[in-house]
């Protein structure tokens, strides 16, 4: 092969790599359309929503402290507004969020949970998506997390060190134990609750994931309390 003949062939072949690398890049790059219909448009009804949200997120909080047995729904909207607005104007994003990460959203359909937010910046920003399936275990206050795919743009990817990171952080920041196992090949997250305490006062009874909307059931202190003295050595 002459010389000429190995200049074409190299030239072709680098045209075709750096041809592929544009389009990958595009494809990373690319945001989502579920990433977009996520989010709330700004206006008073986002401001409402994220009120709606806090509210109901403290109303939980007392109904752990105060109730026998206590639910709380969410919907989307109401926390995707939050994320927007209550998370942002309070700092919280800054202090709870990793670097790098930022603009969260949440998408609930049907037992089905997505986690999606943006990665980097600039030219090395993405969107990144994680879809996982969600349930409370038989064990008291675990939640598992069944990771079912990911995606960079529409490009598929795996992120199983990047959510070990998350897990890290998340348990730095909180009481939260997080271990992993694998079901049928795919990794699941463990998130534990209260277990670093030596008696519990909440129960985790139910997640349930419905299109739109997520809702929390436990049991709260006094039920808690109650049945441990109904349980207590001696107790007629």
């Amino acid at each position: 092969m002459s010389r000429r003949s190995i200049l074409l062939t190299l030239g072709f072949l680098g045209l075709l790599l750096g041809s592929g690398l544009i389009v990958l890049a595009v494809l990373v790059h690319h945001e989502p359309a579920s990433y977009a219909r996520l989010t709330v448009p700004a206006g008073p009804e986002r401001q409402c929503l994220s009120d709606d949200f806090y509210r109901a997120f403290c109303r939980m909080y007392e109904d752990v402290n105060g109730s026998d047995a206590w639910n709380a729904p969410f919907t989307e909207d109401q926390v995707n507004s939050y994320f927007e607005e209550g998370f942002v104007n309070s700092g919280l994003n800054k202090r709870v969020l990793p670097e790098r990460i930022g603009e969260p959203r949440v998408h609930f359909e049907n037992d089905r949970l997505q986690i999606a937010f943006r990665y980097g910046n600039g030219l090395w920003g993405t969107v990144v998506s994680i879809d996982f399936r969600v349930w409370v275990a038989k064990s008291p206050n675990v939640v598992c997390l069944e990771l079912l795919g990911s995606h960079a743009g529409v490009v598929p990817v795996k992120v199983h060190s990047l959510l070990k990171y998350l897990a890290d952080e998340l348990m730095r920041q909180s009481n939260l134990q997080v271990s992993w196992y694998r079901h049928e090949g795919r990794p699941v997250a463990l998130l534990s609750f209260q277990a670093d305490q030596p008696r519990a006062t909440l129960q985790l009874t139910e997640i349930k994931v419905e299109a739109g909307k997520i809702t929390i059931r436990g049991k709260g202190s006094e039920a808690l309390a109650a049945r441990a003295a109904l349980q207590a050595p001696g107790t007629d």
